[in-house]
């Protein structure tokens, strides 16, 4: 089932998934792939060996690779407040060439938003979570799969022939963004839900009908 996050995701100050899509995809549009950083740029939480694997080779090479830690300084209703020197909008995340997508304590739900840039993705496997559009992902084609983590030559052999071969680069920038923009809009995701639907409801031997008293999920999970 599709993750939460492709409806809203408010804790992480990111909001309706929607309005994300379309000011990632706009970002990107504004921003030529030639005039990008060309290093490989990551954000967020170490909470796992692999991120902090990321993060030994930004210090070693901090031309090829800019990863750092942010942090939150509060939270209210859940919400993140402010958030370290290291944090950086999912917009301004478009001005790299590279981004990384580094799996978390499960999963990391933020791939959606970073092939939106249009810069080329190198996926860090990990342990191999998936959602359920991630078939749809083709190596060298719409994402470049890395799964050789811990091996510092290999990582720079991917940087320099990315550098060397940027109309690939680009391309495959080009085509994730295409992906997401097509199969993940809010129209394609409620069609995939009507699928869902319809083939549980063909299970149940009784109709459902809605208490009247109920609410938006939403609306309970954040308290309002």
């Amino acid at each position: 089932m599709p993750c939460f996050t492709l409806w809203s995701w408010p804790e992480a100050r990111t909001g309706r998934w929607k309005g994300k899509l379309n000011s990632i995809l706009n970002a990107g549009l504004r921003l030529k792939f030639e005039e990008r950083t060309p290093k490989a740029f990551w954000r967020g939480i170490f909470n796992n060996g692999g991120r902090s694997w990321f993060h030994s080779l930004s210090v070693k090479y901090p031309n090829l690779v800019d990863v750092q830690q942010n942090t939150w300084s509060g939270r209210a209703n859940a919400i993140a407040l402010t958030g370290s020197e290291a944090y950086t909008t999912l917009e301004d995340h478009c001005k790299f060439k590279y981004l990384l997508h580094i799996e978390g304590g499960s999963y990391s739900s933020r791939l959606k938003y970073l092939l939106l840039c249009g810069s080329t993705v190198i996926y860090d496997r990990g342990n191999h979570w998936d959602e359920y559009w991630y078939h749809l992902l083709e190596h060298n084609q719409n994402v470049i799969l890395f799964e050789k983590r811990g091996n510092e030559d290999e990582f720079k052999k991917l940087h320099e022939f990315l550098s060397k071969n940027e109309d690939k680069a680009k391309e495959i920038g080009n085509q994730g963004r295409q992906l997401v923009s097509h199969y993940l809009s809010e129209n394609a995701i409620s069609c995939f839900w009507w699928k869902i639907l319809d083939e549980y409801g063909k299970l149940i031997g009784y109709k459902p009908t809605l208490h009247p008293d109920a609410i938006p999920m939403e609306d309970y999970l954040l308290g309002r």
